[in-house]
C-alpha cells in the first residue's frame, strides 16, 4: 500500500512539473479590414490594367452592413453628339445588362412552384396565343430555356424577333448547350401569363390584332412590376427601383425619377 502512495505521490508531483513548464499560448492576432488600405489596393490594381483599363469607374466598400467609403474616377459615358462627357460616380445608373438572367430567373422559379410548374414541363401554354408558336417551340421546357439548352440560338432579344423565331422554330433541333439572350427573353413575354393566365389571355384577346403594340408593352410593365414587387423589393432594397421602358429595362437605379428598367436581353 505504501508503495502504491509513494508512486501515485510521484506521478502527481511530475504531471504539476510539467504544467508549469506549458507557456500560455498567445492569442491568435485579430485582423482587422481597413476600408482605407482596401481601397488604395483597388485603385493601384484597376490602374495596371493597361490594355483594358477603363476610361471611368465607380466602387463602394461596405463594412459591417454600412458603406465605409466610396471611389469614383473618370468618365461613365461619352456622346460624340455633345461637348465633354458624363462623369462618373456612386449613384450612376449602370446597366446591369445579362445580371438580370438571375433576376429573371429567380421570377420564373416563384411562378413555377405557385403554378406546380416542374422544370420538364413545356412551355407552350405560356406562351401568348397570338404568336402562333410551331410545336418545336412549344415543347422547349423550362429547364432547357434556364440552362441555355433550348435550340434557340439568337441574342435578339426584342419581341418582334421573339415572334419570328417561335413561327420559323428552332436553330439548333440537337439543342446543344447554346448561351444565348432570347432564352431569357421569351421569360419576360411569359411571366404575365404565369403571374394571372386567365386575365392575361382575356387582354390578349381584347387588344390583338388591333392593339397588339399596346399588348407587348403592356406584357413588358407587368414583367418589370413583378420583378420590382416581388424579387427588388424583399431581397434588396425599397431604394431599388424599374419603370418599364417600350421593350424592356435599360439599368437598375437608386430611386426616385432616375429609376430605369432591366434589360434581360442583353
Amino acid at each position: 500500500m505504501k508503495t502504491l502512495l509513494t508512486k501515485a505521490l510521484l506521478v502527481s508531483i511530475t504531471l504539476i512539473a510539467a504544467s508549469s513548464c506549458i507557456k500560455d499560448k498567445a492569442p491568435n492576432p485579430v485582423k482587422k479590414f481597413n476600408p482605407a488600405t482596401f481601397k488604395e489596393e483597388l485603385k493601384k490594381n484597376i490602374s495596371k490594367l493597361a490594355v483594358t483599363q477603363p476610361r471611368g469607374y465607380s466602387f463602394v466598400i461596405s463594412q459591417n452592413g454600412r458603406v465605409a467609403d466610396t471611389c469614383s474616377m473618370g468618365i461613365a459615358s461619352f456622346s460624340s453628339a455633345k461637348a465633354g462627357s458624363s462623369p462618373m460616380h456612386p449613384g450612376k445608373e449602370t446597366n446591369v445588362a445579362s445580371v438580370t438572367k438571375v433576376f429573371t430567373a429567380v421570377a420564373v422559379i416563384q411562378l413555377m412552384k405557385k403554378n406546380g410548374i416542374e422544370l420538364d414541363d413545356s412551355i407552350g401554354q405560356w406562351l401568348p396565343k397570338y404568336f402562333n408558336a410551331v410545336k418545336a417551340v412549344k415543347d422547349i421546357t423550362f429547364r432547357q430555356l434556364l440552362t441555355h439548352r433550348s435550340g434557340i440560338s439568337q441574342s435578339a432579344g426584342k419581341i418582334e424577333f421573339i415572334k419570328q423565331m417561335a413561327l420559323n422554330g428552332l436553330d439548333n433541333p440537337a439543342k446543344p448547350k447554346d448561351y444565348a439572350n432570347m432564352n431569357f427573353a421569351l421569360f419576360r413575354v411569359m411571366i404575365p401569363y404565369m403571374i394571372n393566365k386567365s386575365a392575361t389571355q382575356q387582354i390578349e384577346a381584347s387588344l390583338v390584332p388591333e392593339k397588339t403594340a399596346t399588348f407587348e408593352n403592356w406584357l413588358s410593365i407587368q414583367y418589370v412590376k413583378y420583378l420590382q414587387d416581388n424579387v427588388f423589393t424583399p431581397s434588396v432594397s425599397r431604394r431599388r427601383c424599374a419603370r418599364p421602358g417600350p421593350d424592356c429595362a435599360q439599368a437598375l437605379g437608386e430611386g426616385g425619377k432616375h429609376c430605369r428598367l432591366l434589360r434581360t436581353s442583353t
